[in-house]
């Protein structure tokens, strides 16, 4: 079990926690004691920072018997912090070019975006075997914001999760951001890439099932 009691480890502790309910929406005290290793007498001292900040905020469930069950998750303070850049800046940048110069304009300026991210994202993978490949990605993910990881399937398929989306303004906006780095994805791996779940959907991941046994090459070129 985690040393909780330290000063040091407060800190930790406090980020941790807040990775934990990103990655899983809402969960129970007791499963974030068991996640985290420590006692749930520590998790509710962090959960009362939490709160305090305006970063979590409790649900209670009926059960059916006794009281109803509590479940600490994130609240839309808490999901920003993860944000990366100006997003409200971004969103407004777009809106002017759509309103100026038309829709189709969003499409090309996207895809200028990953046009960019490509070259060094295909250096750093160049000559990788595939596992190592994904792995790779999921490591440009992360310190571009993504919170990403990703594990091995049967037969040469591979999945990357993303728990965070720094632009998520825009793909509430522009669905097309969501599509271009699918189409990016496919074309950096060489495979058949396609999302089964998108944060922007509702749901608390983008999840993109990566199979090397469908390649679909796609062109993330300016239109």
């Amino acid at each position: 079990m985690r040393d909780e009691n330290s000063p040091q480890s407060a800190a930790p502790l406090t980020e941790d926690m807040i990775v934990i309910l990103k990655k899983n929406r809402e969960m129970s005290l007791k499963n974030l004691a068991d996640t985290m290793g420590i006692s749930k007498v520590a998790v509710l001292k962090q959960i009362v920072k939490l709160e305090s900040g305006g970063l979590v905020e409790r649900r209670y469930r009926n059960s059916g018997r006794g009281r109803p069950s509590c479940f600490f998750k994130l609240t839309e303070k808490g999901i920003d912090s993860f944000s990366r850049g100006h997003k409200e800046l971004a969103v407004e940048a777009l809106n002017y070019v759509e309103e100026n110069f038309g829709r189709e304009h969003i499409d090309r300026i996207l895809r200028m975006r990953t046009s960019r991210i490509y070259g060094p994202y295909s250096e750093a993978i160049s000559g990788l075997d595939h596992p190592k490949m994904v792995e790779r990605l999921m490591e440009l993910r992360n310190a571009d914001g993504y919170m990403a990881e990703s594990r091995s399937l049967k037969g040469d398929k591979f999945e990357l999760m993303e728990y965070n989306c720094p632009i998520l303004a825009i793909s509430e906006r522009y669905g097309e951001a969501c599509s271009v780095e699918t189409d990016l994805f496919r074309k950096l791996l060489d495979a058949g890439v396609s999302a089964t779940h998108r944060v922007v959907s509702g749901d608390n991941v983008c999840r993109f099932l990566i199979d090397y046994g469908n390649a679909t090459r796609v062109s993330t070129g300016d239109k």
